[in-house]
């Protein structure tokens, strides 16, 4: 149970398909794990000057502005994108309707279908967010802004088959693009071969040193492999490059919730909650650290919040019954 955070020891449902192999038909055999030991270069196949976001920019302005006279003007174009990208930025649930309510033309690209995508995840409705993505794809199938958090949504859905499917198309466009080796890495991520998911989301690192996301899942998997060490350096490098990185703040307070540094997990929650409040993972395991302390009192005000958020989230509602319990509220238990 990882939601946008936690990396699950529940196993897949679905039958395990080997991330080595993409069910491409007519698409030659691709073996990821034979990438680790081959050295950067391009392929004959790859543009060397390839920069996926150069790219967009190219698009936006030859195609759109044909299609969308109003784009020339640039002022009434920056004030119509203000609104929803500034709530977008502060994790509003109201960036998704915001969005939306943009012209036809404009809601459907590329650009703003990732930001309503990511705003579904970060509200932890993947599935919703899901539909995002392939929608997005569909309009522009070669971009790789986006494919990063694409891949973790599909992490958290266990879709092994569309996750390894996807990591061979990102790999097919670039292989100069950290967002394809954090594909190719949650793909091994979630066939439990956590050492190779390391090493294919440090490729990711390598070719941008500032990639906070990138250090934010390396964290992740140390953890999962109980190299703390090593996780609380992949999480302190994460929130250096970006404070306001809610994922790192979660994974060092996991981190230390399951090394029985309850404080210090408080800490780290209560920054991630600061930064995302509208994600109901959060205030959960605020609450929990609150309670393996003994404050249930207090962890219940949380365990409340998160409730609102999303009524259906079991583990809350596991978790706010041992506290109901704790201080002899059986009646409220049992609702």
């Amino acid at each position: 149970m990882q939601y946008q955070l936690i990396r699950s020891n529940v196993e897949p449902q679905q039958k395990k398909i080997s991330a080595k192999m993409v069910p491409t038909p007519g698409v030659v055999y691709q073996n990821y794990q034979s990438l680790l030991s081959q050295p950067f270069q391009f392929s004959q196949n790859q543009n060397k000057n390839f920069n996926p976001k150069k790219n967009d920019i190219q698009k936006v302005n030859s195609v759109a502005i044909q299609q969308s006279p109003s784009l020339i003007n640039l002022p009434q174009l920056l004030k119509l994108f203000a609104h929803p990208y500034y709530l977008w930025t502060n994790y509003s649930v109201e960036a998704i309707a915001n969005f939306q309510k943009l012209p036809p033309q404009h809601y459907r690209s590329g650009w703003v279908l990732e930001k309503v995508a990511r705003s579904f995840m970060d509200q932890v409705k993947y599935a919703d967010a899901e539909k995002v993505w392939k929608e997005m794809r569909q309009i522009e199938p070669n971009r790789l802004e986006g494919m990063d958090y694409y891949s973790s949504c599909l992490w958290h859905l266990k879709k092994q088959s569309e996750l390894t499917y996807l990591a061979h198309q990102c790999l097919q466009i670039s292989m100069q693009a950290p967002e394809t080796w954090i594909a190719i890495g949650n793909c091994f991520s979630l066939s439990k071969e956590i050492d190779n998911s390391i090493k294919f989301f440090g490729r990711a690192i390598q070719l941008s040193k500032d990639y906070s996301y990138a250090y934010t899942l390396s964290g992740h998997e140390f953890s999962q492999n109980e190299n703390f060490q090593q996780a609380k350096k992949s999480y302190d490098k994460a929130t250096s490059l970006d404070s306001r990185q809610y994922n790192a703040w979660w994974g060092q307070g996991n981190m230390y919730y399951k090394t029985d540094k309850y404080d210090d997990a408080i800490r780290c929650f209560t920054q991630a909650l600061k930064i995302n409040s509208n994600n109901p993972v959060l205030p959960t395991f605020l609450a929990m650290s609150y309670a393996a302390k003994g404050e249930h009192l207090e962890a219940l005000k949380y365990f409340e919040q998160s409730e609102k958020l999303d009524p259906q989230n079991g583990l809350n509602k596991y978790q706010k019954a041992n506290s109901l319990i704790k201080i002899d509220d059986y009646n409220s238990a049992l609702i």
